[in-house]
């Protein structure tokens, strides 16, 4: 199987790139820990098989690669932002390559979004406060912070106060913060239904011809985005990637 390989600092090949992307996917869809990924890749022969290694013990895998292919990928994209997505790169030719071994129409598609909750606590504002002051703290060094400051670190420090005042819910926007550990995630109320996180938009071919169908888009955008806006965005990147798209059905969110 030909490998995509990552290129160290010193020039030398790292490890191949399709690996450890397959590698995340079933950490997440297996719903593993590191050590038990890691595990998992050395000793089952069927993920070695899934992420295309015939032979066990062919290639070795330490904890280290796993979080610098991560912090990689999460470094490019903090000082890229308008470049193409990363992801979305090794997902576009994978599609590609499985609409034509499959003989699949990609001329009818349907469109629709869902909402991503991410893992995180819910948590109250004043909580969540604690949480980014608790952070800020923590990243100065104590001998440059009074003893008031520092007595925030204290384990009972949450518990003991009780001057903290939360604004009223009508005086705070949408977009503020929900999780001190995920700043990005954002506030929505839709039919009834509250969400922390985000919105993933997905196509999918659906030709009643085709055996099976496939997910040929998608895109995570900020949980108040709407359906109509997120689908404007996109109908020019689906028409790219299939060429004999002609119609494209959606739900009433998105008229």
């Amino acid at each position: 199987m030909f490998h995509e390989y990552i290129i160290a600092d010193n020039g030398r090949p790292n490890f191949p790139v399709n690996i450890l992307l397959s590698l995340e996917f079933i950490k997440h869809l297996k719903n593993y820990t590191d050590e038990e990924l890691i595990e998992q890749f050395h000793f089952n022969y069927q993920i070695m098989y899934a992420v295309g290694i015939r032979n066990l013990g062919d290639i070795p895998l330490a904890h280290r690669t796993l979080y610098e292919f991560r912090e990689r990928v999460l470094n490019y994209t903090v000082s890229h932002p308008d470049q193409a997505d990363l992801l979305f790169s090794k997902f576009q030719p994978l599609t590609n390559h499985f609409l034509t071994e499959a003989k699949l129409s990609t001329n009818e598609q349907r469109v629709d979004s869902t909402h991503i909750m991410p893992n995180i606590k819910v948590a109250g504002r004043l909580s969540i406060a604690y949480d980014v002051l608790r952070q800020a703290i923590s990243d100065c060094p104590l001998e440059i912070l009074p003893q008031d400051i520092q007595d925030v670190l204290k384990p009972e420090y949450n518990t003991e106060t009780k001057t903290w005042v939360a604004k009223p819910n009508k005086d705070i926007q949408a977009t503020s913060l929900q999780s001190a550990y995920d700043p990005d995630a954002t506030f929505r109320n839709k039919a009834g239904k509250i969400h922390s996180g985000y919105v993933l938009n997905l196509a999918e071919t659906c030709n009643d011809d085709n055996p099976v169908q496939l997910i040929t888009d998608y895109s995570l955008e900020d949980n108040g985005a709407y359906d109509a806006h997120i689908l404007h965005k996109r109908l020019t990147v689906m028409k790219e990637l299939n060429p004999e798209l002609k119609d494209v059905y959606v739900d009433g969110a998105y008229m």
